[in-house]
Formats: C-alpha cells, sequence, structure tokens
C-alpha cells in the first residue's frame, strides 16, 4: 500500500506545481517520511519514497524547506546507508538529495553535514 502511495504522490508532482503545492500543504510529505520510518526494510518503498520527495522538491521552495524541516534528509540518507547495495535506492536517494540542494543555501548546509 505504502509503495503505491509513495508512487500516486510522486506522479501527480510531475510538472504540476499547483498538485506539488497542495501536497505539500495537505501533510503528504509526512506521510512519505512515515512511510520510509515504518518500511525502512523495504527497497521498494524506499526508492519510491526518495522519487516522491525528489519530484515534490524540483523548483518548489517550500517543499524543499518542509521537507528538510521534517527530517527528510535524515531518511533519505537512512535509505541510503540501509540499501547501500540497492543501485536504485541510491539513484533516487541522490535525486532527492540534489533537488533538495539546488538553490537551498540551509538543506545545503545540512546535507553537507550529514
Amino acid at each position: 500500500m505504502q509503495l503505491h502511495a509513495c508512487g500516486a504522490l510522486c506522479n501527480l508532482a510531475v510538472d504540476h506545481p499547483g498538485n506539488q503545492s497542495a501536497i505539500g500543504q495537505k501533510q503528504g510529505i509526512d506521510a512519505i517520511i512515515s512511510a520510509m520510518q515504518k518500511h525502512e526494510g523495504s527497497e521498494k518503498v524506499q526508492a519510491r519514497a526518495c522519487a516522491a520527495l525528489a519530484t515534490l522538491a524540483v523548483d518548489h521552495p517550500g517543499n524543499q524547506s518542509a521537507i528538510g524541516q521534517k527530517r527528510g534528509i535524515d531518511a533519505i540518507i537512512s535509505a541510503m546507508q540501509k540499501h547501500e547495495g540497492s543501485e536504485k535506492v541510491q539513484a533516487q536517494a541522490c535525486g532527492a538529495l540534489w533537488n533538495l540542494a539546488v538553490d537551498h543555501p540551509g538543506n545545503k548546509a545540512a546535507i553537507g553535514q550529514k
């Protein structure tokens, strides 16, 4: 269920700033991070959740800040550590960290400190 929910949020946010904002405002970011915490051992959930966070952060400073404040960076890095052998998790997590850092000094600093 969480796998599909993260995928749906990701798909809804692609190239749609209105949906990005709505998902951020309606606790979608919290739901994604919660799924990551509850399903730490699931490679598929981690990869899909990282993709969703990456998509929500693209060109959206509000979501970038929210993800950083809600410990999304920690969740992403934890996924990378727990699934270090998964190319899919690593790729999606790197994309998420990239999108969180673009033009966001606070997130850049937070990522650099991890």
